[in-house]
């Protein structure tokens, strides 16, 4: 079975480029699904190690829902006041 004409275009063109932006949709369990942007940056004297980063544009409902997130994890880390055992 031989490959399509299109395909046979596309490899000999080895037209390959790095995803560096674009955006991701993620699905989470409290806030549904959200769709950040994101970045990838070489890290500079690495191999091939990057960095990626994730944001919401401004006043979207996606930044609403990192927010949520965001708040969720603070509450979870803040010191719970001990009980009284009187």
């Amino acid at each position: 079975m031989g490959a399509s004409p299109e395909f046979s275009d596309l490899w000999e063109r080895y037209d390959v480029r790095l995803h560096t932006h674009g955006s991701k949709t993620f699905h989470h369990p409290d806030v549904g699904d959200l769709t950040p942007g994101y970045q990838k940056m070489q890290i500079e004297g690495t191999l091939a190690q990057r960095l990626v980063v994730y944001y919401a544009e401004p006043g979207t409902p996606d930044q609403d829902k990192l927010a949520i997130l965001d708040m969720d994890q603070i509450d979870q880390s803040a010191p719970h006041p001990a009980h009284d055992a009187h």
